[in-house]
């Protein structure tokens, strides 16, 4: 039991450390990526490549990031 709870206070204390960003793929998939606040922007084009791989399969050559704050 106490496994299962510092999983669960481990999960809870990730998710409020990661920013949730909008992306759309090369194949017009819309979707959502949870990266953590403190990723540079090489880990976020990363994280981006990496979510179009699975859904389009292919890797982008370029990867634009647009934030609107």
């Amino acid at each position: 039991m106490k496994k299962i709870l510092i999983a669960a206070i481990l999960l809870v204390g990730f998710s409020m450390n990661a920013k949730v960003w909008n992306v759309t793929t090369t194949c017009g998939v819309i979707g959502t990526i949870n990266v953590a606040d403190n990723a540079t922007v090489q880990q976020l084009t990363d994280a981006i490549a990496t979510y179009n791989l699975m859904h389009c399969g292919v890797y982008p050559k370029v990867v634009r990031i647009i934030s609107s704050t």
